[in-house]
This record gives C-alpha cells, sequence and structure tokens, in this order.
C-alpha cells in the first residue's frame, strides 16, 4: 500500500508511514527515535509500529511556542529532523 494515497492514516503506522505521516525522510524519522525526540516503536503481533496519536502529541506538545524569528516550532523541529 502506498502512503501516497491514504485517505486517513491509521493508528498504528509502519516505520515508513510514520516518517511519511511527519513529512521526513525515514533516516531523519530513525534518528529523532533514537535520540528520544519522538516516542519509540510498539510491538503489535510481534511488529514495530508507531502509534500515530503518541506521535502527534510528541509534536505538538511545545507548539505555540514561537522561536526567535516567529516561526512554529513544530515546523522548525520538522525542519530539522529533515536537515539531520
Amino acid at each position: 500500500m502506498s502512503v501516497d494515497h491514504l485517505p486517513g492514516w491509521p493508528l498504528m503506522l509502519s516505520e515508513e508511514m510514520a516518517a511519511a505521516f511527519l513529512s521526513v525522510p525515514v533516516a531523519a524519522f530513525q534518528r529523532a527515535v533514537a535520540r528520544g525526540t519522538l516516542p519509540p516503536a510498539r510491538l503489535v503481533a510481534e511488529k514495530r509500529r508507531w502509534s500515530r496519536l503518541d506521535l502527534e502529541r510528541a509534536l505538538h506538545a511545545d507548539v505555540g511556542i514561537p522561536s526567535e524569528d516567529g516561526d512554529d516550532l513544530l515546523f522548525r523541529v520538522i525542519r530539522n529532523w529533515s536537515a539531520a
């Protein structure tokens, strides 16, 4: 199943889908999980899956706190993951 054409996101996401959900490369997603910036996977039917709700909570934890240049913290963090 291509993640490009999902009408809605499932509750539990594979690593590829979780990265696509956040619009970052898989390698950037893996680094963020390894650093603890994003939540770890859960085992579901012996497969590693990420909770969409956990990812949303992690991303929205600091939303609304503007950076020095007025940019939204959420988008600044996502750009940093992509660049890393």
